[in-house]
């Protein structure tokens, strides 16, 4: 208690000295809370995109598609899994009895070929209720409007800057049956988008009302190639599965029980790219942490230097190596306890500020941010860099402050005179 006592009179005593040490923690602090929300953000974000535009939080499949990639495109026209009537119903009943999801979307998936005037590309297309809201979430539209009717379609802008078509346009599609028989539709193009957080990733997929796809694979009304869920927390993913495959087997009927995938599985190379991206932003915060240390270990040495002569005074009426090295740990320990924390609080001010309306970016940043950016704040994140920065604070810290105490005070005098 008395060492920190007389550390807390040191600061107040060379104030300036301490503003100079404090004034570097604290932008210390502020960057570092402000970066590891940016980081936090943009995952959040894009795993969020996955969830409304893809993948649900549960997804419901046929039997042997649980490795199956969502998004994969390099499966032949022949390769075909779809749920029947029958898997359909017992998946509603599932539904009804153990879940009380936000929303339900049956889903037909089918690679087909778009012909336009001009061209013909080929792609997925993903049909749905046009009644469905959460797909709307995360596709961001430039031109048009939403699925409302039977027979339109939601062309990404690679997609219709390919085929040269614009809204209101007709475009050909042709497509092969389950059972395999060539079948061709014409679609109006009703609008133009794209999912922008997932540009990144080659996300190339249009959206078309669920008759369509139906009819274009070859299905009644009554059966779709999955079944997403939207249980409105993505925590709740695992449980949810766990949920209805503890149903399925309680109430099983003859034939293969569908399988059921989470968000994080159904991303595929997605998912893994998000991951990669994770990596390297953490590896920038480690860069980060490391020029800050190597910054933090000159400013306390030319603070210790400055100090000589304070060191060989204490050492001279009898504090040992140790304790001086404490009385000056405990000073950089309040410093890092203040300015560190209020940097901190400073920077979690700017993010819930900042959150509470979308930034918009243009290009190239919006491949990382999206369009409209949104900032979410995570607490425990924000603690974790506190915890950080105190840490390396207090270790690079030692090393100096221990190396200044090792002079002995007949030479520190010897120096003054």
């Amino acid at each position: 208690m008395r060492l920190a006592t007389l550390a807390w009179k040191n600061l107040c005593v060379e104030w300036r000295r301490a503003l100079n040490v404090g004034s570097f923690l604290f932008f210390a602090g502020f960057f570092m809370a402000l970066f590891t929300c940016f980081i936090g953000s943009v995952k959040t974000n894009m795993e969020t995109a996955v969830i409304n535009a893809l993948a649900g939080e549960v997804r419901l499949q046929p039997a042997g598609m649980e490795k199956e990639d969502l998004f994969s495109l390099s499966g032949s026209w022949e390769e075909i899994n779809y749920l029947t009537e029958a898997e359909m119903e017992r998946a509603e009943k599932a539904l009804r009895e153990r879940i009380n999801p936000v929303e339900v979307v049956k889903r037909v998936r089918h690679n087909v070929l778009f012909i336009s005037d001009t061209e013909e590309v080929g792609g997925m297309i993903l049909g749905i209720d046009p009644k469905a809201v959460s797909y709307r979430k995360a596709l961001t539209l430039t031109a048009g409007r939403y699925l409302e009717n039977d027979y339109e379609v939601i062309l990404t802008e690679t997609q219709a800057k390919n085929l040269e078509v614009q809204v209101g346009d007709t475009l050909g599609v042709l497509a092969q049956t389950k059972e395999g028989y060539t079948v061709d539709s014409a679609l109006t193009v009703v609008g133009i988008g794209s999912v922008d957080l997932l540009n990144l990733f080659g996300y190339n997929v249009a959206y078309t009302d669920l008759r369509s796809a139906q009819e274009l694979l070859g299905l009644t009304e009554r059966e779709a190639t999955d079944v997403i869920i939207y249980t409105g927390d993505k925590k709740r993913a695992l449980e949810t599965k766990q949920q209805l495959a503890a149903y399925f087997s309680e109430n099983g009927l003859p034939g293969p029980t569908p399988a059921l995938t989470t968000w994080e599985q159904t991303g595929g190379f997605i998912m893994g790219g998000i991951n990669f991206l994770s990596i390297l932003f953490y590896y920038f915060t480690a860069v980060l942490l490391f020029i800050i240390s190597i910054l933090l270990i000159n400013i306390i040495s030319m603070t210790v230097l400055e100090r000589r002569r304070e060191n060989g005074t204490l050492r001279a009426i009898g504090f040992g190596r140790m304790k001086v090295a404490w009385l000056f740990l405990q000073e950089i320990q309040l410093l890092v306890g203040f300015f560190g924390l209020l940097g901190i609080v400073a920077g979690s001010g700017v993010v819930l500020s900042l959150g509470r309306k979308p930034i918009e970016f243009g290009l190239p940043i919006s491949y990382l941010t999206g369009r409209h950016f949104v900032f979410h704040y995570d607490p425990v994140r924000v603690f974790a860099v506190f915890c950080i920065l105190y840490g390396v604070t207090m270790v690079v810290a030692f090393f100096p402050v221990y190396r200044a105490t090792k002079v002995q005070p007949v030479e520190l005098l010897k120096e003054e005179k």
